[in-house]
């Protein structure tokens, strides 16, 4: 009888467990996606500028981040639009600066160098 008891205990636990977890999908997923729509409308003006400035001017290695298309770019979700956003922006930077310090380094940017991340 104490078996039957803690299988019946186990399969009330379970059920409540994942009613509860889709309960917070609803909720919270719900709620995050209203909070992100603000972020990812103002991720979009600025990621449209940075993709229509091109590649000519990043790190080599960064340069695959321009492959696919920005209407396929602003599918991505908001954590992965930034990250998109402050790679490219960080590259630009580093390729300036290596750039200015180093004037013969512009033909290694692009050609060759392969800085790790």
């Amino acid at each position: 009888m104490k078996l039957v008891g803690k299988i019946f205990s186990k399969d009330i636990y379970d059920i409540s467990y994942s009613m509860w977890s889709h309960r917070n999908d609803i909720v919270h997923d719900d709620f995050e996606e209203k909070l992100n729509k603000k972020e990812s409308d103002a991720l979009k003006k600025e990621i449209t500028n940075e993709y229509m400035k091109g590649y000519t001017d990043i790190m080599r290695q960064h340069k695959f981040m321009f492959q696919g298309s920005l209407t396929s770019l602003m599918e991505k979700t908001v954590i992965e639009k930034r990250y998109w956003l402050l790679t490219i922006r960080a590259s630009r930077i580093c390729f300036q600066k290596t750039t200015e310090d180093h004037p013969n380094m512009q033909s290694i940017n692009l050609d060759h160098a392969f800085v790790p991340d």
